[in-house]
């Protein structure tokens, strides 16, 4: 509503001042200065007045001059009092006018509103009309179709028939024959006036066609012959991957695949020039030293609003199974590849009271700029333990004491230890395997939500999508390239069904790294938990990059707080309101990526067990006695078979190292677990990055 500012009352220093200012020159004080200047004549006059003792001229002195100070004093508070009185009528005028002009706004307002009301139900009333007449004209053509259809199968029998007798006798059909095209003449103009129909009904059923059965839409092969010019810029390569999707389910591959690795390959599958016959509308390669351009972001914080329950935390199973261990973990220590980036600012999906540190993400860039050179040193070591109702991956621990001393471990343990252990511990490659089976499901659920909701390629390229919240976010997956660059990139990307699905599940992975997989996920059950997360974070940033003997014991702490957590709110509604929050959350930030028309409620719960199964992981990764670093390999980079699969092109990854193909969009990070609590560090591989290379 609109309103009018008036000043406000004076109080205190400011109204004294202002009835100073007022009283300055008042003809109160005039005529005081007057009895003042009567009094004082008639003092000097008794003190110079012969016949009078000295005693009593002084006395009638002092009165005098006490009957001018009570002169003085009373005239200046009358005329204080006036000017109050003055000040107080002035501020009782302004608030009498400022309350009819706000009374007369307000019913403007009203009357404005019930107009527009008025014009808005004839709206609806004349669009109702239009759309029943639209109905009732598509019902009588569909009915005339059908009738011209069944007439038309009639005639063109009985011409058969006709023909086939006149055959049989030796006589000519050119009546047949001149029938028949007439027939055909016929339809033709038919279909024209059945073309112009539709095209009418659907302008006019544009604002509101959800109740109304949609018309006869051309077939998928029409629409991709007549738009050709959208059809992606990779087909050749990726038309050899089966279904041509990156989700596919595949033979057995002769290296590791993960869940996003389609692994079915033609025996004589080279890798092609650049990007096949459609090198020259592929932006160039970039370099691995390409400068960093600063670009603005803005960081934005979503928040979705609740809809609809469901069931407990971990209660339920998926709707598919959890794919097979893929690939036997390394034994050899992680090895720093210069290629990744060496730390992580804080990410726009981070909580902005308190953003985490992270490893190199595209949700990691800063406020301002995008990401330097992030690393996932700063990502801390938490602890934990698989619980008994785990999910489809097998029950493996994850460690075992390095102790001489038995401990007894349950079924679902990830590590023997107590509370605050300082017991070393050694990673097996049964655990790593299970960590990667975990891992393995988690990307399961995440091909699934994409596969049936997200995997459409977008024919408009980055033209809507660079409109959205989502768009610095999709430039910061192709760092280090400049904005042009990865613009180039992202609209070629867009348009291809592979590389789009492996877009929406980077973001997916990157919400998760970011929102779920860090301590603040676990924070506001209570008071308590929430201080004691919130301290155990500020001490982990204090002492980050001291050494392990510091900070294993502020880790053991953040592993109790949340293990006491779970077991206290498990099944309760503080983790399913936190799942609900981060579903609805995610899938606001994807609207823009989704397909375009997606089934809102099953997306929903796809969705749900993807967060399900990350707050699952997320628990136990916080309550490890690991490091997990979750690293992104740099767009331009060069592809490394140790650390990398390619999703596109099908070749075999020595191959492709052989040959320096380069990395052009990552879709999965590179995970690694290491020990650091003993006196060796012992590092392994728990899943490789997947990426598309170009050369």
């Amino acid at each position: 509503m609109l309103s009018v500012n008036f000043s406000t009352p004076l109080n205190g220093p400011a109204r004294s001042e202002r009835i100073k200012q007022m009283s300055n020159n008042h003809p109160a004080f005039e005529k005081s200065r007057i009895t003042q200047e009567i009094l004082v004549k008639i003092q000097h006059s008794l003190r110079r007045m012969p016949g009078v003792a000295a005693n009593e001229s002084n006395e009638i002195i002092q009165r005098l001059i006490e009957v001018g100070q009570v002169i003085s004093q009373e005239t200046s508070a009358l005329v204080e009092a006036v000017m109050n009185l003055h000040l107080d009528q002035e501020d009782t005028d302004k608030a009498i006018a400022r309350m009819s002009i706000e009374a007369n706004l307000a019913k403007a307002h009203t009357d404005d509103q019930a107009q527009r009301i008025n014009s808005l139900e004839e709206e609806v009333r004349l669009e109702k009309k239009k759309r029943e007449d639209a109905e009732g004209n598509l019902k009588n053509l569909m009915g005339g179709i059908a009738d011209i259809t069944t007439e038309f199968k009639q005639l063109r029998d009985k011409a058969d028939k006709q023909k086939t007798d006149s055959l049989n006798k030796g006589l000519s059909f050119f009546d047949g024959d001149f029938l028949i095209r007439s027939l055909d003449n016929t339809i033709q103009v038919l279909e024209d006036e059945v073309s112009k129909q539709h095209d009418l009904w659907a302008v006019q059923q544009q604002p509101s066609s959800e109740g109304i059965p949609r018309p006869i839409e051309p077939s998928p092969e029409n629409v991709q012959v007549t738009n050709g010019h959208n059809k992606p810029l990779v087909p050749l390569q990726e038309e050899g991957l089966g279904d041509g999707s990156i989700f596919s389910d595949s033979l057995k591959s002769p290296r590791a695949a993960t869940a996003f690795q389609p692994v079915r390959r033609p025996p004589t599958v080279g890798p092609p020039p650049k990007f096949g016959h459609f090198q020259g509308s592929m932006p160039p390669r970039p370099t691995t030293t390409l400068p960093h351009d600063r670009r603005t972001a803005n960081a934005w914080n979503l928040v979705a609003p609740m809809q609809g329950g469901r069931q407990g935390l971990f209660n339920h199973k998926p709707q598919f199974p959890g794919p097979p261990f893929g690939r036997a973990a390394s034994r050899q220590g992680f090895q720093n590849n210069p290629q990744f980036r060496p730390s992580f600012p804080q990410s726009a999906f981070a909580m902005p009271e308190n953003p985490p540190q992270r490893p190199s993400s595209a949700f990691g860039y800063s406020r301002d700029y995008f990401p330097s050179t992030p690393t996932g040193q700063s990502r801390g070591r938490y602890n934990g333990r698989l619980r008994d109702n785990a999910p489809p991956p097998p029950l493996l621990d994850f460690g075992t004491s390095s102790s001489s001393g038995s401990t007894s471990v349950p079924p679902g343990a990830l590590v023997s230890r107590s509370p605050y252990s300082n017991q070393p511990i050694t990673i097996t490659e049964q655990a790593v395997q299970a960590w990667h089976g975990h891992m393995m499901h988690f990307y399961a659920t995440i091909r699934n939500f994409v596969e049936r909701h997200a995997s459409n390629p977008d024919p408009t390229g980055e033209t809507k999508l660079s409109q959205t919240h989502l768009w610095p976010i999709l430039l910061a997956t192709y760092y280090p390239l400049s904005e042009q660059a990865a613009e180039s990139y992202l609209d070629h990307h867009i348009r291809s069904e592979n590389s789009k699905s492996c877009i929406v599940t980077r973001v997916i992975i990157d919400f998760v790294v970011n929102r779920v997989w860090n301590p603040s996920a676990w924070a506001g059950a209570d008071a308590d938990s929430t201080y004691a997360i919130m301290e155990v974070e500020r001490d982990l940033e204090r002492t980050t990059g001291q050494p392990s003997a510091i900070r294993q014991p502020i880790l053991d702490r953040m592993a109790v707080i949340i293990d006491v957590v779970m077991k206290k709110e498990q099944g309760g509604p503080f983790i399913k309101n936190r799942i609900e929050e981060a579903t609805h959350a995610l899938l606001t930030s994807l609207q823009p990526l989704m397909n375009t028309f997606y089934n809102a409620v099953d997306a929903i719960q796809d969705l749900e067990q993807v967060i399900d199964s990350a707050y699952e992981i997320s628990f136990r990764i916080l309550t490890s006695r690991l490091t997990f670093d979750f690293r992104f390999p740099e767009i331009g980079s060069r592809f490394s078979s140790q650390s990398m699969l390619p999703i596109w092109p099908p070749t075999d990854p020595l191959e492709l190292q052989a040959k320096h193909w380069r990395v052009a969009l990552v879709t999965t990070p590179v995970v690694t677990c290491r020990n650091d609590t003993g006196s060796n560090i012992s590092a392994h591989s728990v899943s490789l990055a997947d990426v598309f290379c170009m050369q």
